[in-house]
Protein backbone atom coordinates (compact mmCIF):
# COMPACT_ATOMS: atom_id res chain seq x y z
CA UNK A 1 0.00 0.00 0.00
CA UNK A 2 3.12 2.06 0.84
CA UNK A 3 4.59 1.81 -2.67
CA UNK A 4 1.04 2.28 -4.16
CA UNK A 5 0.54 5.54 -2.42
CA UNK A 6 4.06 6.83 -3.40
CA UNK A 7 3.54 5.62 -7.15
CA UNK A 8 0.09 7.15 -7.06
CA UNK A 9 1.56 10.81 -5.46
CA UNK A 10 3.94 10.94 -8.49
CA UNK A 11 1.08 10.47 -10.96
CA UNK A 12 -0.81 12.56 -9.48
CA UNK A 13 1.78 15.36 -9.23
CA UNK A 14 2.40 15.24 -12.79
CA UNK A 15 -1.32 15.01 -13.54
CA UNK A 16 -2.19 18.38 -11.38
CA UNK A 17 0.99 19.80 -13.63
CA UNK A 18 -1.04 19.66 -16.54
CA UNK A 19 -4.32 20.77 -15.04
CA UNK A 20 -6.31 17.28 -14.71
CA UNK A 21 -8.62 16.51 -11.72
CA UNK A 22 -8.08 13.56 -9.89
CA UNK A 23 -10.94 11.56 -8.72
CA UNK A 24 -10.21 8.31 -6.70
CA UNK A 25 -11.36 4.47 -7.81
CA UNK A 26 -11.32 1.43 -6.16
CA UNK A 27 -7.98 0.41 -8.31
CA UNK A 28 -6.30 4.19 -8.88
CA UNK A 29 -8.15 6.76 -10.25
CA UNK A 30 -9.24 9.03 -13.60
CA UNK A 31 -8.11 11.98 -14.64
CA UNK A 32 -10.06 14.57 -16.80
CA UNK A 33 -9.59 17.80 -17.93
CA UNK A 34 -12.76 20.49 -18.63
CA UNK A 35 -11.82 20.73 -22.32
CA UNK A 36 -11.46 17.30 -22.88
CA UNK A 37 -13.64 14.72 -24.53
CA UNK A 38 -12.27 11.78 -23.17
CA UNK A 39 -10.37 10.68 -19.62
CA UNK A 40 -7.37 9.29 -18.72
CA UNK A 41 -7.96 5.75 -16.37
CA UNK A 42 -5.41 4.74 -13.88
CA UNK A 43 -4.97 1.91 -12.80
CA UNK A 44 -3.04 -0.16 -9.98
CA UNK A 45 -2.98 -3.97 -10.27
CA UNK A 46 -2.26 -5.89 -7.30
CA UNK A 47 1.82 -6.18 -7.62
CA UNK A 48 1.09 -2.28 -7.99
CA UNK A 49 1.82 -1.81 -11.90
CA UNK A 50 0.25 1.27 -13.48
CA UNK A 51 -2.12 1.14 -16.30
CA UNK A 52 -3.40 3.77 -18.64
CA UNK A 53 -5.74 4.02 -20.73
CA UNK A 54 -7.58 6.67 -22.54
CA UNK A 55 -12.01 6.66 -22.84
CA UNK A 56 -13.87 8.13 -24.62
CA UNK A 57 -17.52 8.40 -25.10
CA UNK A 58 -19.92 11.39 -26.36
CA UNK A 59 -23.11 11.63 -24.50
CA UNK A 60 -26.56 12.88 -25.79
CA UNK A 61 -25.89 15.85 -23.71
CA UNK A 62 -23.34 17.24 -25.56
CA UNK A 63 -24.76 15.46 -29.26
CA UNK A 64 -28.29 13.71 -29.28
CA UNK A 65 -28.56 10.99 -31.45
CA UNK A 66 -26.27 8.16 -32.73
CA UNK A 67 -22.51 8.45 -32.10
CA UNK A 68 -20.87 6.20 -33.61
CA UNK A 69 -18.51 8.73 -36.27
CA UNK A 70 -18.21 10.92 -32.87
CA UNK A 71 -17.22 8.19 -30.79
CA UNK A 72 -14.86 6.65 -33.83
CA UNK A 73 -13.21 10.13 -34.61
CA UNK A 74 -12.34 11.15 -31.26
CA UNK A 75 -10.68 7.81 -30.23
CA UNK A 76 -8.84 7.37 -33.79
CA UNK A 77 -7.25 11.24 -33.14
CA UNK A 78 -5.64 10.66 -29.74
CA UNK A 79 -4.13 7.02 -30.90
CA UNK A 80 -2.87 8.79 -34.13
CA UNK A 81 -1.35 11.92 -32.00
CA UNK A 82 0.21 9.22 -29.71
CA UNK A 83 2.35 7.87 -32.26
CA UNK A 84 3.47 10.68 -33.89
CA UNK A 85 4.40 12.47 -30.75
CA UNK A 86 8.22 11.71 -29.46
CA UNK A 87 7.39 8.98 -27.11
CA UNK A 88 6.15 7.00 -29.78
CA UNK A 89 3.46 5.19 -28.45
CA UNK A 90 1.23 2.62 -31.04
CA UNK A 91 -1.92 2.13 -28.82
CA UNK A 92 -4.96 -0.84 -29.25
CA UNK A 93 -8.67 0.56 -29.76
CA UNK A 94 -11.10 -1.58 -28.16
CA UNK A 95 -14.57 -1.50 -28.44
CA UNK A 96 -17.07 -1.20 -25.67
CA UNK A 97 -20.75 -2.80 -26.34
CA UNK A 98 -23.61 -1.07 -25.72
CA UNK A 99 -25.03 -2.10 -22.36
CA UNK A 100 -28.77 -1.68 -23.92
CA UNK A 101 -28.48 -2.74 -27.65
CA UNK A 102 -26.87 -4.76 -30.13
CA UNK A 103 -26.50 -2.80 -33.05
CA UNK A 104 -23.28 -4.36 -34.95
CA UNK A 105 -22.40 -1.06 -36.59
CA UNK A 106 -22.53 1.20 -33.65
CA UNK A 107 -19.17 2.20 -31.68
CA UNK A 108 -20.65 3.33 -28.10
CA UNK A 109 -17.34 3.90 -26.54
CA UNK A 110 -13.81 3.20 -26.47
CA UNK A 111 -10.56 2.55 -24.91
CA UNK A 112 -7.36 3.71 -26.44
CA UNK A 113 -4.64 1.80 -24.52
CA UNK A 114 -1.04 2.11 -24.88
CA UNK A 115 0.43 -0.78 -26.01
CA UNK A 116 3.83 -0.17 -27.22
CA UNK A 117 6.67 0.33 -25.08
CA UNK A 118 5.30 -3.01 -23.98
CA UNK A 119 6.68 -1.61 -20.79
CA UNK A 120 3.81 1.27 -20.93
CA UNK A 121 0.69 -1.35 -20.77
CA UNK A 122 1.48 -1.99 -17.03
CA UNK A 123 4.68 0.13 -15.66
CA UNK A 124 6.22 -1.92 -13.12
CA UNK A 125 5.72 -0.19 -9.79
CA UNK A 126 9.38 0.43 -9.00
CA UNK A 127 9.85 2.17 -12.80
CA UNK A 128 7.96 4.70 -12.41
CA UNK A 129 9.49 7.51 -14.65
CA UNK A 130 7.89 10.78 -13.59
CA UNK A 131 9.37 12.23 -17.28
CA UNK A 132 7.50 10.11 -19.42
CA UNK A 133 4.27 10.45 -17.75
CA UNK A 134 4.91 13.83 -17.74
CA UNK A 135 4.92 13.66 -21.55
CA UNK A 136 2.33 11.52 -21.50
CA UNK A 137 -0.24 13.67 -20.11
CA UNK A 138 1.10 17.01 -21.65
CA UNK A 139 0.90 15.07 -25.21
CA UNK A 140 -2.73 14.83 -24.86
CA UNK A 141 -2.82 18.25 -23.47
CA UNK A 142 -1.09 19.58 -26.81
CA UNK A 143 -3.98 16.99 -28.87
CA UNK A 144 -7.04 18.62 -26.65
CA UNK A 145 -5.56 22.33 -27.98
CA UNK A 146 -5.06 21.46 -31.24
CA UNK A 147 -8.76 19.67 -31.54
CA UNK A 148 -10.57 22.83 -30.52
CA UNK A 149 -8.47 24.70 -32.55
CA UNK A 150 -8.97 23.04 -35.55
CA UNK A 151 -12.15 22.37 -35.22
CA UNK A 152 -13.44 26.01 -34.64
CA UNK A 153 -16.94 25.34 -36.02
CA UNK A 154 -17.66 22.37 -33.53
CA UNK A 155 -20.87 23.57 -31.99
CA UNK A 156 -22.34 21.10 -29.45
CA UNK A 157 -25.82 19.92 -28.50
CA UNK A 158 -26.37 19.84 -32.70
CA UNK A 159 -28.53 16.75 -33.70
CA UNK A 160 -28.26 18.12 -37.55
CA UNK A 161 -27.12 14.41 -39.61
CA UNK A 162 -28.29 13.45 -43.22
CA UNK A 163 -28.49 10.29 -43.87
CA UNK A 164 -29.92 10.08 -47.19
CA UNK A 165 -27.91 13.17 -49.22
CA UNK A 166 -27.55 12.18 -52.35
CA UNK A 167 -23.88 13.44 -52.20
CA UNK A 168 -23.47 11.07 -49.18
CA UNK A 169 -25.10 8.01 -51.45
CA UNK A 170 -22.68 8.87 -54.29
CA UNK A 171 -19.21 9.64 -51.79
CA UNK A 172 -20.63 5.59 -50.37
CA UNK A 173 -20.84 3.83 -53.70
CA UNK A 174 -17.42 5.14 -54.43
CA UNK A 175 -15.90 3.57 -51.16
CA UNK A 176 -17.96 0.18 -52.03
CA UNK A 177 -17.23 -0.26 -55.33
CA UNK A 178 -13.77 -1.29 -54.05
CA UNK A 179 -14.48 -3.03 -51.17
CA UNK A 180 -17.08 -5.24 -52.93
CA UNK A 181 -20.22 -4.43 -50.63
CA UNK A 182 -23.72 -3.38 -51.55
CA UNK A 183 -25.81 0.06 -51.01
CA UNK A 184 -28.52 -1.82 -48.79
CA UNK A 185 -25.93 -4.11 -46.81
CA UNK A 186 -26.81 -3.72 -43.39
CA UNK A 187 -23.14 -4.47 -42.65
CA UNK A 188 -21.72 -0.48 -42.82
CA UNK A 189 -23.21 2.70 -41.66
CA UNK A 190 -23.15 6.26 -43.33
CA UNK A 191 -24.04 9.75 -42.14
CA UNK A 192 -23.20 13.76 -43.29
CA UNK A 193 -22.62 15.43 -39.44
CA UNK A 194 -23.25 19.20 -39.50
CA UNK A 195 -21.43 20.36 -36.54
CA UNK A 196 -18.38 19.35 -36.89
CA UNK A 197 -18.29 18.75 -40.39
CA UNK A 198 -17.93 15.57 -42.16
CA UNK A 199 -19.11 12.55 -43.83
CA UNK A 200 -18.65 9.47 -42.14
CA UNK A 201 -18.61 5.59 -43.62
CA UNK A 202 -18.07 2.87 -41.45
CA UNK A 203 -17.95 -0.72 -42.59
CA UNK A 204 -17.67 -4.30 -40.17
CA UNK A 205 -17.83 -6.27 -43.81
CA UNK A 206 -14.72 -4.48 -44.93
CA UNK A 207 -13.02 -3.44 -41.61
CA UNK A 208 -12.62 0.47 -42.99
CA UNK A 209 -13.83 3.60 -42.06
CA UNK A 210 -13.60 7.11 -43.86
CA UNK A 211 -13.84 10.45 -43.04
CA UNK A 212 -14.22 13.03 -45.69
CA UNK A 213 -12.78 16.09 -43.36
CA UNK A 214 -9.85 18.39 -44.68
CA UNK A 215 -9.99 20.42 -41.39
CA UNK A 216 -9.21 17.06 -39.62
CA UNK A 217 -6.60 16.12 -42.61
CA UNK A 218 -4.59 19.18 -42.06
CA UNK A 219 -4.65 19.11 -37.82
CA UNK A 220 -3.02 15.26 -38.56
CA UNK A 221 -0.90 16.42 -41.10
CA UNK A 222 0.25 19.44 -39.03
CA UNK A 223 3.32 17.69 -37.10
CA UNK A 224 6.50 16.29 -38.34
CA UNK A 225 6.24 12.17 -37.91
CA UNK A 226 10.21 11.04 -38.55
CA UNK A 227 10.12 7.07 -38.74
CA UNK A 228 11.53 4.49 -41.50
CA UNK A 229 10.15 2.52 -43.45
CA UNK A 230 11.32 -0.72 -45.06
CA UNK A 231 9.82 -2.69 -48.18
CA UNK A 232 9.22 -6.28 -46.57
CA UNK A 233 7.54 -9.17 -49.36
CA UNK A 234 4.12 -8.73 -48.26
CA UNK A 235 4.04 -5.66 -45.91
CA UNK A 236 5.66 -1.98 -45.56
CA UNK A 237 7.47 -1.95 -42.00
CA UNK A 238 7.81 0.79 -39.96
CA UNK A 239 10.10 1.63 -37.48
CA UNK A 240 10.08 4.56 -34.76
CA UNK A 241 12.41 3.29 -31.62
CA UNK A 242 10.68 2.01 -29.62
CA UNK A 243 7.78 1.12 -31.63
CA UNK A 244 7.45 -1.19 -34.91
CA UNK A 245 4.15 -1.87 -36.66
CA UNK A 246 3.26 -3.17 -40.01
CA UNK A 247 1.06 -2.50 -42.90
CA UNK A 248 0.21 -5.20 -45.09
CA UNK A 249 0.88 -3.80 -48.82
CA UNK A 250 -2.77 -5.16 -50.34
CA UNK A 251 -4.44 -3.20 -47.64
CA UNK A 252 -2.43 0.12 -48.45
CA UNK A 253 -3.16 -0.43 -51.73
CA UNK A 254 -6.52 -0.73 -51.09
CA UNK A 255 -6.30 2.74 -49.17
CA UNK A 256 -4.61 4.11 -51.58
CA UNK A 257 -7.23 3.12 -54.26
CA UNK A 258 -10.21 4.44 -52.34
CA UNK A 259 -8.82 7.40 -51.38
CA UNK A 260 -7.46 7.95 -55.45
CA UNK A 261 -10.95 7.28 -56.44
CA UNK A 262 -12.54 9.66 -53.91
CA UNK A 263 -10.14 12.18 -54.65
CA UNK A 264 -9.57 12.37 -58.32
CA UNK A 265 -6.07 12.62 -58.02
CA UNK A 266 -2.73 10.16 -57.77
CA UNK A 267 -1.77 11.02 -54.25
CA UNK A 268 0.14 8.83 -51.78
CA UNK A 269 -1.31 8.48 -48.35
CA UNK A 270 0.69 9.37 -45.51
CA UNK A 271 0.22 6.27 -43.05
CA UNK A 272 0.09 6.08 -39.05
CA UNK A 273 0.28 2.48 -37.91
CA UNK A 274 -1.10 1.44 -34.57
CA UNK A 275 -1.73 -2.02 -33.04
CA UNK A 276 -4.82 -2.90 -34.73
CA UNK A 277 -5.55 -0.59 -37.00
CA UNK A 278 -4.02 1.77 -39.80
CA UNK A 279 -4.65 5.79 -40.63
CA UNK A 280 -4.41 6.89 -44.32
CA UNK A 281 -4.49 10.77 -44.82
CA UNK A 282 -5.62 11.75 -48.33
CA UNK A 283 -5.91 15.52 -49.17
CA UNK A 284 -9.64 15.59 -47.88
CA UNK A 285 -10.07 12.11 -46.37
CA UNK A 286 -9.25 9.89 -43.61
CA UNK A 287 -9.21 5.84 -44.24
CA UNK A 288 -9.18 3.86 -41.62
CA UNK A 289 -8.55 0.21 -41.63
CA UNK A 290 -9.08 -2.11 -38.67
CA UNK A 291 -6.27 -5.12 -38.63
CA UNK A 292 -3.46 -6.65 -37.04
CA UNK A 293 -0.58 -3.78 -37.65
CA UNK A 294 1.58 -4.20 -34.36
CA UNK A 295 4.90 -5.73 -32.73
CA UNK A 296 3.50 -9.21 -33.81
CA UNK A 297 2.44 -8.38 -37.45
CA UNK A 298 5.57 -6.40 -37.76
CA UNK A 299 7.63 -9.70 -36.24
CA UNK A 300 6.28 -11.73 -39.00
CA UNK A 301 7.14 -10.10 -41.76
CA UNK A 302 10.49 -9.33 -40.32
CA UNK A 303 11.10 -13.00 -40.18
CA UNK A 304 10.10 -12.73 -43.96
CA UNK A 305 12.68 -10.16 -44.70
CA UNK A 306 15.29 -11.89 -42.80
CA UNK A 307 14.77 -15.33 -44.91
CA UNK A 308 14.80 -13.91 -47.99
CA UNK A 309 17.34 -11.08 -48.18
CA UNK A 310 20.41 -10.62 -45.77
CA UNK A 311 21.35 -7.28 -46.94
CA UNK A 312 18.11 -6.31 -45.78
CA UNK A 313 18.89 -8.25 -42.33
CA UNK A 314 21.77 -6.47 -41.66
CA UNK A 315 20.12 -3.10 -41.44
CA UNK A 316 17.39 -3.79 -39.39
CA UNK A 317 19.02 -6.01 -36.75
CA UNK A 318 23.10 -5.11 -37.36
CA UNK A 319 25.48 -7.34 -35.23
CA UNK A 320 23.72 -10.31 -34.52
CA UNK A 321 21.78 -13.17 -35.22
CA UNK A 322 20.69 -16.83 -33.24
CA UNK A 323 21.69 -20.24 -34.66
CA UNK A 324 19.34 -22.72 -33.40
CA UNK A 325 20.36 -26.34 -32.51
CA UNK A 326 19.25 -28.94 -34.81
CA UNK A 327 17.30 -31.29 -32.72
CA UNK A 328 15.50 -29.04 -29.57
CA UNK A 329 14.87 -30.69 -26.47
CA UNK A 330 11.36 -30.04 -25.21
CA UNK A 331 12.65 -29.64 -21.79
CA UNK A 332 14.84 -27.03 -22.05
CA UNK A 333 12.72 -25.52 -24.57
CA UNK A 334 9.62 -25.38 -22.10
CA UNK A 335 12.12 -24.00 -19.06
CA UNK A 336 13.13 -21.38 -22.06
CA UNK A 337 9.89 -20.04 -22.98
CA UNK A 338 9.08 -20.03 -19.10
CA UNK A 339 12.17 -17.94 -18.22
CA UNK A 340 11.40 -14.86 -20.98
CA UNK A 341 7.75 -15.16 -20.23
CA UNK A 342 8.88 -14.73 -16.10
CA UNK A 343 10.59 -11.30 -17.32
CA UNK A 344 7.31 -9.92 -18.76
CA UNK A 345 5.78 -7.33 -16.33
CA UNK A 346 2.46 -8.85 -18.05
CA UNK A 347 3.16 -12.14 -16.38
CA UNK A 348 2.10 -12.70 -12.76
CA UNK A 349 2.98 -15.61 -12.01
CA UNK A 350 4.06 -18.91 -14.64
CA UNK A 351 4.77 -22.68 -13.53
CA UNK A 352 5.21 -25.90 -15.33
CA UNK A 353 1.88 -27.70 -15.11
CA UNK A 354 2.63 -30.79 -16.93
CA UNK A 355 5.86 -33.03 -18.89
CA UNK A 356 6.29 -31.52 -22.41
CA UNK A 357 6.03 -35.17 -23.66
CA UNK A 358 2.53 -35.82 -21.81
CA UNK A 359 0.71 -34.69 -25.06
CA UNK A 360 -2.09 -32.26 -25.85
CA UNK A 361 -4.24 -33.82 -23.75
CA UNK A 362 -2.04 -32.11 -20.80
CA UNK A 363 -0.59 -28.86 -20.99
CA UNK A 364 3.09 -27.05 -20.38
CA UNK A 365 2.94 -24.46 -18.66
CA UNK A 366 0.04 -21.81 -16.55
CA UNK A 367 0.47 -18.65 -16.07
CA UNK A 368 -1.61 -15.90 -14.60
CA UNK A 369 -1.09 -13.03 -17.34
CA UNK A 370 -2.86 -9.26 -17.95
CA UNK A 371 -4.06 -9.26 -21.65
CA UNK A 372 -5.23 -6.53 -23.98
CA UNK A 373 -7.99 -7.74 -25.28
CA UNK A 374 -6.92 -8.87 -29.26
CA UNK A 375 -7.81 -6.62 -31.83
CA UNK A 376 -10.94 -7.95 -32.75
CA UNK A 377 -12.72 -8.56 -29.42
CA UNK A 378 -14.78 -5.79 -27.79
CA UNK A 379 -15.55 -5.69 -24.17
CA UNK A 380 -18.54 -4.21 -22.15
CA UNK A 381 -19.01 -1.10 -20.23
CA UNK A 382 -17.48 -1.05 -17.08
CA UNK A 383 -14.93 -4.08 -18.58
CA UNK A 384 -11.33 -2.89 -17.93
CA UNK A 385 -9.42 -2.67 -21.18
CA UNK A 386 -6.59 -4.89 -19.57
CA UNK A 387 -7.92 -7.97 -18.26
CA UNK A 388 -5.94 -10.69 -15.53
CA UNK A 389 -6.51 -14.15 -17.44
CA UNK A 390 -5.58 -17.59 -16.82
CA UNK A 391 -3.49 -18.53 -19.46
CA UNK A 392 -2.63 -22.50 -21.07
CA UNK A 393 0.57 -21.87 -22.63
CA UNK A 394 1.58 -25.23 -24.84
CA UNK A 395 5.28 -25.18 -26.13
CA UNK A 396 6.63 -26.79 -29.45
CA UNK A 397 10.02 -27.92 -29.53
CA UNK A 398 9.52 -29.76 -33.19
CA UNK A 399 12.18 -29.00 -35.91
CA UNK A 400 9.16 -28.00 -38.40
CA UNK A 401 6.75 -25.87 -39.08
CA UNK A 402 3.51 -26.51 -36.48
CA UNK A 403 0.50 -27.45 -38.41
CA UNK A 404 -3.33 -27.75 -37.09
CA UNK A 405 -2.79 -31.40 -36.57
CA UNK A 406 -0.33 -30.68 -34.04
CA UNK A 407 -2.37 -28.72 -31.26
CA UNK A 408 -5.53 -30.40 -30.94
CA UNK A 409 -8.40 -29.75 -28.73
CA UNK A 410 -7.48 -26.13 -27.69
CA UNK A 411 -11.12 -25.13 -26.49
CA UNK A 412 -11.29 -28.52 -24.40
CA UNK A 413 -7.73 -27.75 -23.37
CA UNK A 414 -8.49 -24.29 -21.93
CA UNK A 415 -12.19 -25.06 -20.31
CA UNK A 416 -10.62 -28.53 -18.75
CA UNK A 417 -7.94 -26.35 -17.13
CA UNK A 418 -10.33 -23.46 -15.98
CA UNK A 419 -8.08 -20.65 -17.88
CA UNK A 420 -10.03 -18.35 -20.46
CA UNK A 421 -6.65 -18.28 -22.89
CA UNK A 422 -4.29 -20.57 -24.86
CA UNK A 423 -0.91 -19.44 -26.20
CA UNK A 424 1.22 -21.17 -28.55
CA UNK A 425 5.38 -21.10 -28.92
CA UNK A 426 6.42 -22.99 -31.53
CA UNK A 427 10.33 -23.49 -32.37
CA UNK A 428 10.12 -22.76 -35.58
CA UNK A 429 7.01 -21.30 -37.32
CA UNK A 430 3.12 -21.73 -37.62
CA UNK A 431 1.23 -22.98 -41.39
CA UNK A 432 -1.00 -20.54 -42.22
CA UNK A 433 -3.57 -22.89 -41.36
CA UNK A 434 -2.49 -22.89 -38.27
CA UNK A 435 -2.43 -19.46 -37.96
CA UNK A 436 -6.12 -19.63 -39.45
CA UNK A 437 -7.51 -21.80 -37.14
CA UNK A 438 -5.79 -19.79 -33.93
CA UNK A 439 -7.48 -16.64 -35.25
CA UNK A 440 -10.95 -18.56 -35.59
CA UNK A 441 -10.75 -19.55 -31.93
CA UNK A 442 -10.46 -15.78 -31.10
CA UNK A 443 -14.17 -14.66 -29.37
CA UNK A 444 -14.85 -13.09 -26.59
CA UNK A 445 -15.02 -15.93 -24.04
CA UNK A 446 -11.28 -16.70 -25.14
CA UNK A 447 -7.77 -14.97 -25.46
CA UNK A 448 -5.45 -16.41 -28.14
CA UNK A 449 -2.28 -15.59 -29.29
CA UNK A 450 1.22 -17.38 -30.04
CA UNK A 451 4.93 -16.81 -30.52
CA UNK A 452 7.23 -18.47 -33.48
CA UNK A 453 10.89 -18.39 -33.55
CA UNK A 454 11.15 -14.44 -34.75
CA UNK A 455 8.63 -13.43 -31.17
CA UNK A 456 11.12 -15.44 -29.50
CA UNK A 457 14.51 -14.21 -30.84
CA UNK A 458 13.11 -10.84 -30.17
CA UNK A 459 12.68 -11.22 -26.58
CA UNK A 460 16.28 -12.58 -26.72
CA UNK A 461 17.39 -9.37 -28.18
CA UNK A 462 15.82 -7.18 -24.79
CA UNK A 463 16.93 -10.12 -22.54
CA UNK A 464 20.57 -11.32 -23.89
CA UNK A 465 21.73 -12.84 -20.59
CA UNK A 466 19.23 -15.43 -20.77
CA UNK A 467 20.83 -16.60 -24.43
CA UNK A 468 24.19 -17.46 -22.55
CA UNK A 469 22.20 -19.77 -19.85
CA UNK A 470 20.38 -21.63 -22.82
CA UNK A 471 23.50 -22.49 -25.46
CA UNK A 472 22.94 -26.09 -26.17
CA UNK A 473 19.14 -24.84 -27.40
CA UNK A 474 20.20 -21.21 -29.12
CA UNK A 475 23.71 -19.08 -29.63
CA UNK A 476 24.28 -15.91 -30.77
CA UNK A 477 26.38 -15.57 -34.11
CA UNK A 478 28.03 -12.26 -34.50
CA UNK A 479 27.67 -10.97 -38.32
CA UNK A 480 31.26 -10.70 -39.84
Amino acid sequence: MKQQSKSADKIIECAEKNLYSVQSTDNGFVLSRQSSLFTIIVDFNDEQDVMFALYLRTTSWDWPGERTDLNEIFSILPAAFLRMCDLNISSTLIDIENPAVNIDTEIYARYVVPSQPENFQYMPSGQIDVDIIDSFLASIVMHDMLLWRFMAQLVRGKRDTILDDPDLVGWVETIISHTNETIDSNMHQSVIREYPHWKHFRSIESNISLFESPFLVDMLKAFEYPQETFEGPTAVLFVSNPSSNAVPKTQYALASTILQSLEGSNIIPMLIPLENAFIALGQDNILINYLSCGKKSFNAEKGEIIRRRQDENRVLFPGKKYKWADKIDDDIFEELILVLLKRSPNVKWIRKASSTNEGDQGRDLLAEWDTVALYNQPVIEGEAPITRRKIVIQCKGLARNIGKNDVRDIRDTIEFHDASGFFLVAAKELTNTMVKHLEGLRSKEYWIDWWSRIEIEDKLDQHPDIVAKYHSLVNEVVNG
